[in-house]
């Protein structure tokens, strides 16, 4: 027995969701068992250099203009690096400790900060990695979510009413299969961009490092040791946390990096 266009469309939809939840676990399991590693605050050369000193310093070395560098009260973590031209920052503080000049802190700030420049000056790399990384996953999810609403709401539109499909315009999607062919779309380009996700992300700490190294070793020699360990803890993080679940892994926020979540 053949199976019609609403059963298979099911079937993928079943197949997706199951996928997702063995994602998340994965996820769940593997951001759970992250050991974020103490600073060595020791080498810090001044404790009263904030982040956005350490921005600044950066943006004038460069001399990139036209942004605008805002501490946000009460803001611990910066959500948006990139808005409208306005770093959204404040001092880094995890677990109660500022780590805003230590190794891994002045990683974080400094990776955020070549992020956010690079889609300033319109680096296509620096785009690229931002939409196959941060844009597209939860993009697709959404759509799927979308995709999933219309095909239940067809399915009983036609369970209900089948002269529907006397219609041109319900023939040639049910005839042709056009909602599943979106949903195969849509299923296969997410598992491509989970399948090569920590490809992405290693190319981005490579652009990031390659910009960085001569700054940090130039401008903070003191901390350079620090910022290439906090570089090896970044890397063994394999892949991101942004599979269109971050929101979850917020609300337990550990260090994964600067481009981890």
């Amino acid at each position: 027995m053949m199976l019609g266009n609403s059963e298979i469309a099911f079937i993928l939809i079943g197949f997706f969701v199951a996928i997702n939840i063995i994602v998340l676990i994965f996820l769940i399991v593997s951001y759970r068992n992250i050991l974020v590693p103490i600073p060595n605050l020791n080498n810090t050369p001044s404790q009263t250099m904030t982040s956005l000193e350490v921005i600044d310093r950066y943006l004038t070395k460069k001399k990139i203009s036209g942004l605008k560098v805002v501490r946000k009260p009460h803001q611990v973590l910066i959500t948006n690096s990139y808005k409208k031209k306005t770093f959204y920052i404040n001092d880094l503080q995890l677990f109660n400790q500022s780590y805003f000049l230590s190794g891994i802190g002045l990683d974080y700030i400094l990776g955020r900060t070549f992020f956010a420049t690079q889609l300033h000056l319109k680096n296509r790399h620096i785009r690229t990695m931002n939409f196959l990384l941060y844009v597209a996953p939860p993009l697709l999810l959404f759509l799927f979510f979308i995709l999933s609403i219309l095909i239940i709401i067809f399915y009983v539109l036609i369970k209900v009413d089948p002269s529907l499909l006397d219609f041109n315009f319900f023939y040639f999607i049910e005839h042709y299969g056009i909602l599943n062919l979106i949903l195969i779309f849509i299923i296969a380009a997410y598992l491509i961009l989970l399948g090569f996700n920590g490809h992405f992300k290693q190319n981005l700490e490579n652009l990031y490092e390659t910009e960085m190294r001569p700054f940090v070793k130039k401008e903070f020699p003191e901390l350079y040791d620090d910022w290439i360990i906090a570089r090896s803890y970044a890397r063994g993080i394999k892949f991101t946390y942004l599979f269109g679940y971050n929101f979850i892994f917020k609300q337990i926020y550990k260090y994964t990096g600067p481009f981890g979540l």
